[in-house]
């Protein structure tokens, strides 16, 4: 079952603006990594790195998460969620 996205959501927008301001890392900004683990399937070195941790733990982030998921799910009577263990 493929459900779409309402691009244009106010709710969306918000967090594509949360994504780009907590998740995306760029080089200078913060180092968290060495230098070898940044690097692309191609083995080229990346400047930059995407951290959804930043914008998923923060409750402003997962709020909005949640709310566009049950936006688009919501109507289903069941499914199952598997989620990485913190």
């Amino acid at each position: 079952m493929i459900r779409k996205i309402r691009l244009s959501s106010e709710r969306f927008r918000e967090l594509v603006s949360l994504v780009s301001e907590k998740s995306v890392i760029r080089g200078a900004r913060e180092v968290f990594y060495d230098k070898s683990d940044s690097v692309t399937p191609r083995r080229k070195e990346s400047d930059w790195i995407l951290d959804f941790r930043r914008t998923f733990l923060d409750s402003k982030g997962i709020t909005l998460l949640s709310e566009i998921f049950w936006d688009i799910y919501g109507d289903v009577p069941e499914f199952q969620i598997a989620t990485v263990e913190l």
